[in-house]
């Protein structure tokens, strides 16, 4: 046989026996996966069966609703398989007496319940069985006292919420009970034959959701609400329960924009990258001298100016001294790839011929495509016995926001558990946080609630949040909340215009602040917000209290009389279009 042939001849036998290999794995795991459901199955009918072999008063599970002294549940192996044997029973209510309150003989335990579940892991991936009967009493039903337990979970819309975890736990009788189980369709569960007593403590919850419970009463929550239940002999007692899908929150902590400057005061050459006949001296940069005579013409450029958070291009200021037959003028450059590059007419007008006069307007310039500059002076002399000088050079610019690390606060939810002996309110959520290095603060398990936020320390108040405060969250978002903080005063007031039909903000908005001796208007920023901060307390019983008056085109102005400010005040004002 050739090469060939024997290569042609190995392909089929390879092709045939991968086939019958494929066969081979796949009946393998077809018959790994029957021997573990019939496993479960079997374990299953094993439970079933005893249970029905029980008499039926004592058909319950330890801890559970009824009480008995079959686990709730249990880990066995079964031919080198590992299950989890889960059983639950529970009663039911037959229609045929009638259902819930229309029952003819007011017992709605008819008969009981019986789910064994199995579940087990099959190369990585969990499986299940589960089996349901139904037992019946020989006789009429009865209950040897006890009520009716009966749970409802909506989420924040009152819609019911399928599937959420109830847990009944009660140690306070003379058998304890620890019973879990999972909401229907219309959001509810019920537990007929409920012992009576109180001290039912209930928890529910669902993945991705918010915790909902009653709470036992103690030193820190004497009036707890809601507290936890109490049921009666041949009662119906109800609780209502609402969580929805956490939310998501992240804080960050800004240094608002604010101006600052890089100068030159030409104390020495440290700020001077290049220079070319000129020389600093006495506080100025002037022409050099070669013996007795200045050069005709010199310059000297900036080292590169390239502020970190840079927001805007404001202005170059410098001050000259031009003697009779003498011209000093500054030119702007930007980096062009690493090379200084003068600026065209057309981003800056007039930047080709030099400035000559104070200041040189950079505002229209973008610091996104410029972000680096650098500052050229230009010195000549027609009198070799004279020279031109600059005596401080100096570019102004907006710098910010700027994170600021490390801000503690504290963020409290208007939702309450309680109250204090004292009738003080206790809340559900309240802590004290920080932004830490990061300057941010996240979580992703926030419950939807209204939060009230403030700067713990001391040292900053809010001057201004996009979000305005308190914090209105919704279930299932992500929300990302910016503060903006200055340097704390004793009195400040934050004001925040909003539209009064979508309570979305309003920017570029008049806000005047008046009172004897104080008129201070000032415009909404793009957050819709103004901040007056070491402001003059003023107050309803002090007699000086303030008016701010609120006004935009396209809406109807608004005038808020008797507005106090004491401490850190913040006032919402709703313009209607």
């Amino acid at each position: 046989m050739s090469l060939i042939e024997v290569l042609f001849a190995t392909a089929i036998v390879a092709v045939v026996f991968m086939a019958i290999y494929g066969v081979f794995i796949v009946s393998v795991k077809i018959v790994t996966g029957s021997k573990a459901r019939a496993g479960a199955l079997s374990l299953a009918v094993e439970r079933t069966e005893a249970i029905r072999s029980m008499l039926y008063q004592e058909i319950g599970t330890v801890g559970g609703i009824p009480s008995g002294t079959l686990a709730q549940s249990e880990n066995i192996t079964l031919n080198n398989t590992p299950y989890i044997r889960r059983t639950f029973i529970g009663y039911g209510d037959d229609p045929a007496d009638g259902l819930g309150g229309a029952d003819e003989n007011g017992i709605t335990a008819d008969y009981k319940i019986v789910k064994v579940e199995l579940t087990w892991v099959l190369r990585g991936v969990l499986q299940s069985y589960s089996h349901v009967t139904t037992v019946v009493p020989k006789g009429i039903e009865s209950l040897n006292g006890g009520g009716t337990l009966k749970l409802f979970v909506y989420d924040a819309l009152a819609q019911p919420i399928t599937g959420a975890t109830v847990r009944v736990v009660n140690t306070t009788g003379t058998s304890s009970i620890d019973v879990t189980t999972f909401t229907n369709s219309a959001g509810s569960v019920t537990f007929p034959g409920t012992p009576s007593g109180a001290g039912y403590q209930i928890t529910v919850t669902k993945a991705g959701y918010t915790t909902a419970r009653t709470y036992t009463s103690n030193a820190s929550n004497p009036n707890p609400t809601p507290g936890d239940l109490s049921v009666a002999d041949t009662q119906t007692t109800s609780g209502t329960f609402f969580i929805d899908r956490f939310s998501g929150l992240d804080i960050r902590t800004w240094e608002p924009i604010k101006e600052e400057s890089w100068a030159d005061e030409f104390t020495d050459a440290t700020k001077i990258q290049t220079s070319a006949s000129s020389t600093v001296t006495g506080g100025e940069l002037q022409l050099e001298l070669d013996g007795a005579e200045y050069w005709q013409a010199g310059s000297a450029r900036s080292i590169a100016i390239t502020p970190q958070y840079l927001s805007a291009w404001k202005e170059v200021r410098f001050t000259s001294a031009t003697p009779p037959s003498t011209v000093a003028k500054v030119k702007i450059y930007f980096d062009n790839a690493g090379t200084p590059t003068i600026l065209s007419d057309a981003v800056l007008s007039g930047n080709s011929a030099g400035f000559t006069t104070s200041p040189i307007d950079l505002s229209g310039i973008s610091t996104s495509t410029y972000p680096t500059l650098y500052l050229v002076s230009e010195l000549s002399t027609g009198d070799i016995t004279v020279t031109p000088n600059i005596g401080r050079l100096e570019v102004v610019y907006d710098k910010g926001p700027t994170p600021l690390p490390n801000i503690s606060f504290t963020l409290r939810g208007d939702k309450t558990i309680g109250t204090t002996g004292a009738g003080a309110a206790t809340y559900k959520f309240s802590g004290t946080y920080s932004t830490g290095a990061s300057s941010a603060f996240s979580t992703t398990t926030m419950e939807w609630d209204t939060y009230t936020l403030d700067v713990t320390g001391g040292l900053y108040d809010i001057s201004e949040s996009c979000q305005p405060l308190p914090l209105v969250l919704s279930p299932n978002v992500s929300t990302g909340l910016d503060l903006y903080l200055s340097p704390a005063s004793t009195h400040s007031l934050l004001v925040a215009v909003k539209d009064s039909s979508s309570g979305a903000i309003i920017p570029d908005a008049s806000v005047r602040l008046t009172r004897s001796g104080v008129d201070i208007t000032k415009i909404s920023s793009n957050c819709g917000q103004v901040f007056y901060s070491s402001a003059s307390q003023g107050t309803v019983s002090g007699g000086n209290s303030y008016t701010l008056e609120v006004s935009k085109a396209g809406y109807t102005s608004a005038t808020l009389t008797e507005v106090e400010i004491s401490g850190t005040s913040r006032v919402t004002v709703q313009l209607t279009p």
